[in-house]
């Protein structure tokens, strides 16, 4: 790290209208609120340098801005790397302050937080002096452009259980944004033993590799006894209650994130049928959670 016994750092972003958004993030239960960026923006801020009263010799100071994976303990993987130069070769006294100016700063993955992945986007100001690199890093997030998909399909799925129950699932879209609605149906096509319940559930996936993590998102009892031979459910199920991400697909080959309806009937003697539909989420909004910050608020 940058801060030792004899340099410090401290790293601000700058805003040009005083007023800017935060993201709340929580890690090991704590909360961290991320300055937010979108794809496009120019990200600016300012250094301020404290070294020794004595002439501190460096052979360059950079800020560089820094797209990351990261997979557990593992090596970050740098996917993105910009380099901006903000004192060459020369001596530092006491305090001195910088400015820095990423402009127009393009991104195609939105920053995550998942079970064993983060992908992060930080800034990072490097000091070298002899063979000794200096850094210290802050930490934003980022949102790419909201890009709706241009084509999109029904999903039907037919169970059939030994001749004695034929069902048909049918959602109406299989692509949705996330505060969209599911909407879709189960028809009984064939009822020859009694169900108990069925059960609606998302499911998320992140793949790492060969190691997949599973959570159970929510689930919603849509069924509470038998229905007959004809009868047909009607599915409503509002997305934006629920703490999603877009869908991450094979991130820089590192990682994805997928996601899925499962649908679960239980009998009468306890025996569960389960069928899964994938379903495509994506952003056309900045999320619900973001704080607005103004400087004048910060100020009282």
């Amino acid at each position: 790290m940058f801060s030792t016994k004899k340099n410090k750092a401290q790293i601000e972003f700058t805003h040009p209208e005083d007023i800017w958004k935060e993201m709340p993030v929580e890690r090991n239960g704590i909360i961290h609120n991320l300055p937010l960026f979108q794809c496009g923006d120019t990200i600016t801020g300012i250094v301020r340098l404290s070294v020794p009263s004595t002439k501190t010799h460096h052979t360059g100071i950079y800020m560089m801005l820094i797209g990351s994976i990261e997979k557990n303990k593992k090596k970050p993987f740098f996917f993105m790397e910009l380099i901006q130069e903000l004192a060459p070769e020369g001596n530092l006294q006491e305090s001195q302050t910088f400015k820095f100016e990423f402009k127009n700063v393009q991104v195609k993955y939105e920053s995550y937080n998942g079970f064993q992945v983060r992908l992060r986007y930080f800034v990072r100001l490097k000091m070298t002096q002899g063979q000794t690199n200096y850094h210290k890093d802050s930490e934003f997030w980022m949102i790419p452009p909201f890009s709706p998909p241009t084509v999109d399909t029904s999903v039907i799925k037919e169970i059939g259980i030994q001749d004695m129950v034929h069902i048909q699932v049918e959602y109406l879209r299989s692509k949705f944004h996330l505060r969209d609605v599911v909407i879709g149906r189960i028809l009984f096509l064939l009822s020859r033993i009694k169900l108990e319940k069925i059960i609606l559930g998302v499911i998320k996936r992140e793949i790492s590799g060969k190691t997949i993590k599973s959570q159970k998102i929510e689930t919603f009892e849509i069924l509470d006894g038998s229905p007959d031979k004809g009868d047909s459910i009607p599915i409503r199920l509002f997305l934006e209650q629920f703490p999603l991400t877009p869908t991450f697909n094979k991130v820089q080959k590192k990682f994805s994130v997928r996601y899925f309806l499962n649908l679960l009937l239980i009998d009468e003697q306890g025996k569960r049928y389960v069928t899964e539909s994938e379903i495509f989420l994506y952003r056309n909004f900045t999320p619900k959670n973001v704080k607005i910050i103004r400087k004048v608020d910060q100020e009282k």
